[in-house]
């Protein structure tokens, strides 16, 4: 009868349960892990394109409000570009450039040469050609990097607005 009035857990059970309790916190840890770097890794990313996409919108006001461009190939690196836009009277609108002492675009007018970096994310290629017959600026290729190292791409085309043929 003593054997019937026992009561609590064994040594074996508390161990037991335990070990299964561990076993789900890790799970858990581990899942709340992973998905906070997917998050960074998205975000990241979202925060990178849209830098790209501002960076083309400034390139794009730029290029509709010019009369003429020229293209040449970057000081320091072959691949990538250097646009210069221009107005009916010749003064410099806008250049664009990458920079290879910080691997960032930049930009600079008639007034000042450089203006710094027009966005804050890494730049690995930036290509430009002309299709000047048609005034059509390219941007074929605006790849920037994020901070968590995945690459965002973007091409665009734009008209200007103000050539005289």
């Amino acid at each position: 009868m003593r054997s019937a009035q026992r009561s609590g857990f064994t040594l074996v059970e508390v161990v037991v349960v335990m070990a299964l309790a561990g076993v789900v916190t890790m799970g858990l840890v581990t899942f709340y892990l992973y998905s906070q770097s997917t998050w960074i890794d998205a975000s990241t990313q979202a925060l990178t394109q849209r830098d790209a996409t501002g960076a083309l919108e400034a390139i794009g006001a730029t290029v509709w409000s010019g009369n003429n461009a020229t293209v040449l190939p970057a000081a320091g690196d072959s691949t990538n570009s250097d646009l210069f836009v221009y107005d009916a009277g010749g003064t410099l609108l806008g250049r664009y450039y990458w920079d290879p002492a910080d691997s960032l675009i930049h930009w600079g007018d008639d007034v000042t040469a450089d203006r710094g970096p027009l966005v804050p994310s890494r730049a690995e290629r930036f290509t430009v050609s002309l299709e000047d017959s048609l005034g059509l600026v390219h941007i074929d290729s605006l790849r920037l990097r994020s901070s968590m190292g995945q690459p965002v791409s973007l091409s665009s085309t734009f008209g200007m607005y103000n050539r005289t043929p």
